[in-house]
């Protein structure tokens, strides 16, 4: 059998075989004198349990132009063009997954605080904004994984139907959801503890996602092999991470000049203006984020793993 490394750690490794499925191994099972790094081609047998045994070099070579720096300005690139190549799957399942339950929270905070005229936290508003951030953020998971097939095929050339890519989200969906637990909960311990923890982890994990989605992982595999896959750039995915947020405050500073726009209307009217641009806002934010981490993920393949673009589209297959 023929494969890639993929993985590498201290004591063990894994590599995806040329039938697509993952062998994990331990360095007892190298030939002796070898030294492992990832996108290595190798030759193996297959033992018990799906793993690698027996495991050299070989000399295959990796195309040319397959292996190659790690460059920011790519995955700004790739992020445009996997919007612009599927805006209709992008903004469609943003609106469905982010908007539309955002439009509706939000007027129903509007419902509330128009009965509530003191402003005064009650227990109403405060169940809404906590259902309002729960729902956002599962929303956001699932978007994610709707949008990945649609940006990799894209990047291929390929085209995905708005069906397909939906089905692929809601079909990882759980181990999506266990991921995003476990990450909000390590990130947020980080964040307590004097904040470059929680900042590391974040930039750690930022591709757990698209690993779950198209290698089919669990979820600390997926946690994992993100934690490869950034290793040696993440400084530049710390800068990545600053523009996407500026973005989004640019963004978030101009629905706050829209609603205040409006305020020659009535209170109440303001309010749902607001509430509305906010859902707009948020819609291109998902779609901008989504699309940049399908990017990232994307690039850290190409250039770690010498993976060229039918490859790496071919995990989908």
């Amino acid at each position: 059998m023929k494969g890639t490394i993929e993985r590498l750690d201290a004591d063990t490794g894994e590599i995806r075989g040329d039938d697509k499925v993952v062998y994990g191994f331990g360095m007892a099972d190298l030939e002796v004198g070898m030294r492992p790094e990832v996108g290595q081609r190798v030759v193996f047998l297959v033992g018990d349990n799906n793993r690698a045994v027996q495991i050299m070099s070989t000399a295959e070579p990796l195309p040319a132009s397959s292996r190659r720096r790690f460059e920011m300005s790519n995955v700004l690139e790739l992020t445009f063009s996997a919007i612009g190549n599927n805006a209709v799957i992008f903004f469609g399942a943003a609106i469905l997954l982010v908007g539309i339950p955002n439009l509706f929270l939000g007027l129903w905070n509007l419902q509330i605080a128009g009965s509530n005229p003191y402003g005064f936290p009650t227990g109403m508003s405060v169940l809404a904004n906590i259902l309002g951030a729960v729902v956002a953020w599962v929303g956001s998971i699932l978007l994610q994984g709707t949008v990945l097939k649609a940006a990799i095929n894209g990047f291929n050339g390929k085209k995905t139907s708005f069906g397909d890519a939906l089905a692929t989200g809601f079909g990882r969906f759980l181990p999506l959801l266990g991921a995003g637990i476990l990450i909000s909960i390590g990130t947020m311990l980080g964040f307590i503890l004097l904040v470059v923890p929680g900042i590391i982890l974040s930039i750690i994990w930022v591709v757990t996602a698209p690993v779950i989605v198209g290698e089919k992982r669990d979820v600390l595999s997926s946690m994992g092999r993100s934690r490869d896959l950034t290793r040696n750039h993440r400084w530049a995915i710390l800068v990545l991470i600053i523009v996407y947020l500026i973005v989004a405050w640019v963004l978030g500073l101009g629905a706050t000049f829209l609603g205040m726009a409006g305020g020659a209307a009535g209170a109440t009217d303001q309010l749902a203006l607001f509430a509305l641009v906010d859902t707009v806002v948020a819609i291109l934010v998902s779609v901008f984020s989504s699309a940049g981490v399908s990017a990232l993920y994307f690039e850290l393949r190409s250039s770690k793993e010498g993976m060229v673009p039918d490859q790496i589209a071919s995990i989908f297959d």
